[in-house]
């Protein structure tokens, strides 16, 4: 077991499974937690480790790695991410499950007697592995979809419509419809009951898979109230903690390339274009079609393509009012952009929110309809479906969004009230404290919380 020489406290490890989206918010709470002299190691996919030690803090590698993934598929990731956006489920049949007893014998392997766990919605070997040493754990929720409340119900992709009907027809509406979601997706959780089975664990009460995003020791929000009011349909402990941002590197870097500052500095703020750490790998003719419409308005632009930017055929997309990069803080780039076009990711949107900007939004799977939703009730976005989203709808919502000074003020006003959170520093002394009291974190929207 790892203690802390400062407080005598146990050693943290906080499993991720996903994309950056879902690590960095982890290394932001890491960082911090380390600052007050805790012992903090991430596990996760063993590409990630680079990322960890460059925000000091340890590593477990816990599978699957991305080339494990992508030799289980049996494609690459451009491949394996065009499937997920036509096939969601295969998120959970071929990407998670399958490497759940692998993860779990992995962490066991790892783990000292006194290890605490704070645990990622999709990192469910880290659950079971918690269960199986009859140790507490915290839960991070970084999206509101996952509590999937009646009274603040999300858009989820397979029944998106559904969903916006039955929110226009009324709360008994929306319970029925959650109920023949549980019901339909009961099946994918099939591989979990049959390993808690196996290994003797309680049944559990919730949905292995639907309810993955709950502790019953204690669940962190980490998002703001601003984006979302936690519902009060949700009955374990629950505490937001605000946006936990962190967007350096691999090398621990968040400053701007030279070559993107000198563009920055060359004219005026420039209309950014991403999609992330995952989608950009599928991106199909989302930035020709939003350069189009950005041109067309008369802006520059910044392209945020990933590994693609290097392609040749990309390359000929730069001009002198256009900057193509791999990767770019956000924290440093978009509060010097007139507006972001980006996919909805939780961390994109935190960062564009924080920054005071515009947003376009452009759903492509998951949480991302429900985020852009929240964004547009906001009054900070415009919204257009992925498969809706070409030049000339592009350069209709970017018009609106950049005409409107309502859109802008209420951008910087909310901008401004998020300026006073640290959700990193907030949950880290959550965790703090319920690792030294061995309680469970207050219910935020309960009445004894109040």
């Amino acid at each position: 077991m790892a203690i802390s020489a400062v407080t005598g406290m146990p050693r943290i490890v906080i499993a991720v499974f996903g994309s950056l989206g879902d690590l960095n918010p982890c290394l932001a709470i890491g960082r911090e937690l380390v600052r007050s002299g805790l012992a903090v190691t991430i596990a996760s996919h063993a590409e990630y480790s680079a990322r960890a030690a460059a925000a000091g803090l340890g590593f477990i590698p816990v599978r699957p790695s991305f080339a494990d993934l992508e030799r289980h598929y049996g494609k690459d990731r451009r491949a394996i991410t065009a499937d997920l956006l036509a096939h969601p489920a295969r998120l959970y049949t071929d990407l998670i499950l399958p490497f759940v007893r692998a993860g779990v014998a992995d962490l066991e392997a790892a783990l000292g007697p006194g290890d605490i766990l704070v645990v990622t919605t999709a990192a469910m070997s880290a659950r079971l592995a918690a269960e199986r040493r009859r140790a507490p754990w915290l839960a991070l929720a970084l999206q509101p979809s996952v509590f999937l409340s009646a009274l603040d119900p999300p858009l989820l992709p397979p029944v998106e419509l559904l969903m916006r009907w039955a929110i226009s027809s009324g709360p008994t509406a929306v319970k029925a419809l959650l109920a023949l979601i549980r019901m339909g997706l009961h099946h994918l959780g099939r591989p979990i009951r049959q390993l808690r089975a196996e290994w003797k664990l309680p049944r559990q009460a919730a949905d292995p898979i639907l309810g993955a995003a709950l502790s019953p020791y204690g669940t962190l929000a980490l998002y703001s109230e601003q984006f979302a009011p936690l519902p009060r349909d949700v009955f374990t402990p629950v505490m937001t903690t605000g946006f936990a941002r962190y967007d350096a590197d691999e090398l621990g870097t968040v400053t701007l390339e030279p070559g993107l500052m000198a563009f920055l500095a060359a004219g005026p703020a420039p209309i950014v274009l991403t999609l992330g750490s995952s989608f950009v790998w599928s991106p199909g003719r989302f930035y020709i079609e939003g350069l189009q419409a950005v041109r067309t308005l008369g802006y520059r632009a910044v392209l945020l393509m990933g590994e693609a930017a290097a392609d040749p055929s990309n390359q000929r997309l730069a001009t002198a009012d256009v900057y193509i990069a791999n990767y770019a803080p956000y924290s440093a780039l978009l509060p010097r952009a007139a507006a972001v076009i980006h996919q909805g990711g939780i961390g994109t949107c935190a960062q564009a929110l924080h920054a005071g900007i515009p947003q376009l939004v452009v759903p492509h799977f998951g949480d991302q309809p429900d985020n852009a939703r929240r964004l547009q009730r906001l009054g900070v976005a415009q919204v257009l479906g992925r498969r809706r989203f070409n030049a000339l709808r592009a350069k209709i919502s970017l018009e609106k969004l950049l005409s409107a000074s309502e859109i802008r003020n209420r951008s910087r006003t909310i901008a401004r009230k998020l300026g006073e959170d640290n959700g990193a520093s907030n949950a880290a002394l959550a965790i703090e404290s319920w690792v030294a009291e061995k309680n469970a974190i207050p219910k935020q929207n309960s009445p004894e919380a109040s």
